[in-house]
């Protein structure tokens, strides 16, 4: 039996940098992804703007769980970067946005979403949906943390 879990996540960055300055650095995607997301073993090109990310496994209580998206890129020069779910190659769903606005500088707003299936019986559901919150909480805000760090002046 399995448990479907979902995760969002959401935030607002705002940076003194320009917004095409800090644009170009996370259009950067192979740069990017890997050097900010805490337990990120790889992203891996594997078709035209599609990549496959794979996360270090998390374990608990002799639980192991393998966290593996496949995502389609669509950038909007300037504006926006999206990744998109595709089937295959994952153990779930992410989805992502980063909005970028101009203000006197430049603010990002960043929205995250994972749907993941724990491998668990249905009566540590609970247990497992609070787990699985907490730690992919706990990498989003990692993550936020150090963006916040790359663009700190």
């Amino acid at each position: 039996m399995a448990v479907k879990v979902e995760i969002p996540y959401h935030t607002i960055w705002n940076f003194s940098q320009s917004a095409p300055e800090v644009f170009a650095y996370f259009q950067n995607l192979e740069v990017a992804l890997p050097a900010h997301f805490p337990g990120l073993e790889q992203v891996k090109k594997i078709a035209p703007d599609t990549y496959l990310w794979q996360f270090e496994p998390i374990s608990y209580s002799g639980y192991s769980l393998d966290f593996k998206f496949s995502t389609r890129f669509k950038v909007e020069p300037g504006k926006s970067i999206e990744a998109i779910p595709e089937a295959g190659g994952g153990v779930g769903k992410l989805s992502a946005q980063w909005i970028f606005k101009e203000t006197h500088a430049c603010q990002v707003e960043f929205r995250a979403k994972i749907e993941v299936e724990l491998p668990i019986p249905g009566l540590l559901k609970s247990m497992a949906t609070s787990l699985a919150t907490k730690e992919i909480t706990k990498l989003f805000e990692r993550y936020s943390a150090s963006v916040t760090q790359k663009f700190k002046t």
